[in-house]
């Protein structure tokens, strides 16, 4: 999963790396709106090199399997 933020909007880098992304670097002008070319920082979420449990649900709760 990639994202693409501006590299000034923090708050959206907060969230992102609370998440588990990592920043990947700048690309210059990736971004064109309003007439110009703006520079964007990507961050990617990649899948865990181990398997996550399964995960069985039921109404109330969840319940972690092998």
């Amino acid at each position: 999963v990639e994202a693409w933020v501006m590299p000034g909007n923090h708050a959206s880098i907060r969230v992102l790396t609370k998440l588990g992304f990592q920043s990947k670097g700048v690309q210059e002008g990736k971004g064109y709106w309003n007439g110009r070319f703006h520079d964007l920082e990507q961050f990617m979420l990649n899948a865990p090199a181990k398997p996550v449990k399964k995960l069985e649900t039921t109404r109330t709760k969840l319940i972690a399997k092998s």
